[in-house]
């Protein structure tokens, strides 16, 4: 993906826009793809440095420099550089030094004193000669790893990766983003919530009178939050969007070195031709949900696919089913970890205003809110856990619940 500094973009007032291309862009454009593509797959085997100057090389014009450091950097995360592994370097640099040192201390004189004899010296102890011992001698270094493969794509696939990514890229530098989706696929809007949980993003999911949804995420650069890792999550959110029916995504953005506060906007449709990926596991849940199964309890726990909604109160996203197997009852568990202190308050809001259905709601001490703040009398419950949760502390409480 794209970083912020390779967005073609402008202002207007406090708007942001990414620019587009004209027809001889694009042309231009194209032309500078396959010129990448076209070194990238005939390089395998060669060096980082060798790949960079080759790329180096190609013809640019000034105006579309941007343009096109963009493009390299997306064939550059289409390519697989490592280091040569059938000879460990730190090994052999040691052999190298080892003999030189041996070799000085014997020598009448510097004429003596050959490099070639030290390699192929020391390349015999590695099994290798001297000229591949020489090669490898810093192959550990980032400029010497060598391209192990590259995943093909057309000239127009990777312009067309480079247009969607520009939007993305705005977004690491957000400090709010409001989506607002409107659907009839309900298979997709729950995929897309789900999705919004096992990235970890900080939202709140508002359901709207005309049947669509707002969900308001907290972005990189919100007075709690600013990293690259929770950026990066944030923008991989908007290729989810485009199976979600007709979106509209609006951010409040810090751009430029005078880190000016922005306003940018983006939309798009769903286009029926792709089926997305089922919802993964946070890696704390996929852990806890293992081990929930082991215990040997009354439940039986499962990744859930249901979104439980209060009309005119809100809703919010389990991360894990569970049924009762004598009585075929089910409750849920939604983990909250280190959200907020605000989120914790919303799912007591949507407790206490009727929602039906058995839940814990588990989040972290960090968030210094009381289990007690819910009482017996409501089906919903509050889990606070230090560290890592705790199955049968879990298992308990489901009973505690259970009619």
């Amino acid at each position: 993906m794209l970083t912020a500094n390779l967005v073609r973009a402008w202002r207007r007032g406090d708007r942001l826009f990414v620019r587009q291309m004209n027809r001889n862009e694009l042309e231009e454009a194209l032309e500078i793809a396959q010129a990448y593509i076209d070194i990238a797959m005939s390089h395998e085997g060669q060096s980082r440095e060798d790949f960079d100057t080759r790329c180096a090389g190609v013809d640019i014009r000034v105006q579309d420099r941007k343009l096109a450091a963009g493009l390299l950097k997306l064939v550059h995360d289409r390519c697989v550089f490592e280091m040569f592994d059938d000879v460990d370097p730190v090994a052999l640099r040691e052999a190298v030094f080892r003999k030189a040192s041996r070799k000085r201390q014997a020598a009448a004189n510097t004429s003596d004193f050959n490099r070639d004899d030290i390699l192929n010296a020391a390349g015999a102890e590695l099994t290798i000669s001297g000229e591949t011992a020489d090669s490898l001698l810093f192959c550990d270094l980032k400029d010497a790893h060598r391209l192990q493969s590259f995943e093909s794509v057309s000239p127009a696939a990777l312009v067309e990766i480079y247009q969607k990514s520009q939007g993305q890229a705005v977004l690491l530098k957000a400090t709010r983003v409001t989506v607002v989706i409107q659907t009839d696929v309900a298979t997709s809007l729950r995929r897309f919530f789900h999705k919004l949980k096992f990235l970890g993003l900080l939202h709140v999911i508002t359901a709207l009178p005309n049947g669509g949804y707002r969900i308001d995420i907290d972005g990189p650069f919100s007075m709690f939050r600013q990293g690259t890792k929770y950026g990066l999550k944030l923008a991989s959110l908007v290729p989810a969007l485009d199976e979600c029916g007709t979106w509209k995504l609006d951010a409040q953005v810090i751009w430029g070195k005078e880190k000016q506060p922005l306003r940018f906007h983006m939309e798009g449709e769903s286009q029926g031709d792709s089926t997305p990926d089922e919802p993964r596991l946070a890696d704390e849940v996929a852990v806890l949900l293992e081990r929930f199964n082991k215990l040997g309890s009354e439940w039986n726990a499962s990744p859930s696919t249901d979104v439980l909604e209060l009309p005119g109160v809100g809703l919010c996203i389990p991360d894990l089913t569970f049924v009762h197997h004598s009585t075929g009852e089910v409750a849920y568990l939604e983990v909250m970890g280190f959200w907020s202190r605000d989120a914790v308050w919303k799912r007591v809001e949507l407790v206490e205003a009727g929602l039906p259905q058995r839940i814990v709601f588990a989040f972290s001490s960090r968030l210094r809110v009381s289990e007690e703040v819910l009482g017996d009398d409501v089906p919903g419950a509050l889990y606070v856990y230090k560290g890592v949760m705790n199955a049968a502390r879990i298992a308990e409480m489901l009973n505690a619940k259970s009619p």
